[in-house]
């Protein structure tokens, strides 16, 4: 993937406009500090770059905050939409014959463990820790795919750019506000939150509108209790 990664270094397939918050006195001193360690074609190679939305959201990184991923979590906000490095343990009845599956372990005990890229919705940032709800697409055959008695343990993500889309879970869907790279229709968010840091190297790849923000952390709680 040179090519690709010449293509990022001379600004090929986007206009370079750094977004304001670079300049900000926090996110300056986070990336003198950490910037090193979310920068450069090793951390982007963390990635499957073969997929176009990683190379349109690496682009989008690069245009906008001069970097492969974010190094400040005062980069993210509530409701933004992110892609990032999601590492789970691999079960017995699943197919480990793939490179982004690793065996980790030593003489006493071993685990397989894959690593996906994912996209989530941010609900909450505390401290250096961000409140996510991840978002699936059951490898393209969406939430109807499920059984009916889990629909309500999520709620349809809309791309109005999308004209085709069926609604599956009984809630009021969100809507994207922005999308970075293109957005899969049967995209449906899992109302359970996960914590992850900025080390599972985070990609912007969008936003959803604040109303919606609003509405799912309603539905988190709901389902949560």
């Amino acid at each position: 993937m040179q090519d690709y990664f010449d293509a990022i270094k001379h600004d090929i397939g986007g206009q370079r406009s750094l977004d304001p918050i670079v300049s900000d006195s926090i996110v300056k001193y986070d990336r003198q500090k950490r910037g090193q360690f979310h920068h450069g074609e090793d951390v982007a190679n963390q990635f499957d770059v073969s997929l176009e939305h990683v190379r349109e959201l690496l682009h989008h990184m690069f245009n906008h905050y001069d970097t492969v991923t974010c190094y400040s979590v005062h980069l993210l906000q509530p409701g933004h939409i992110i892609y990032y490095i999601d590492p789970f343990v691999v079960g017995f009845d699943q197919e480990v014959e793939d490179e982004s599956v690793d065996v980790l372990g030593g003489s006493r005990f071993q685990a397989a463990v894959r690593t996906k890229g994912r996209f989530a919705i941010v609900t909450r940032i505390i401290g250096r820790t961000l409140k996510v709800v991840p978002v699936y697409t059951f490898n393209g055959t969406g939430l109807a795919s499920k059984p009916p008695s889990v629909h309500r343990e999520y709620v349809d993500l809309h791309d109005q750019n999308h004209w085709q889309f069926d609604r599956v879970s009984p809630h009021q869907p969100l809507e994207v506000g922005k999308a970075f790279c293109k957005m899969k229709p049967e995209a449906a968010v899992h109302l359970v939150t996960n914590s992850i840091t900025l080390s599972s190297q985070i990609l912007i790849a969008g936003t959803v509108r604040s109303e919606s923000l609003e509405r799912l952390r309603e539905y988190i709680a709901l389902t949560e209790g």
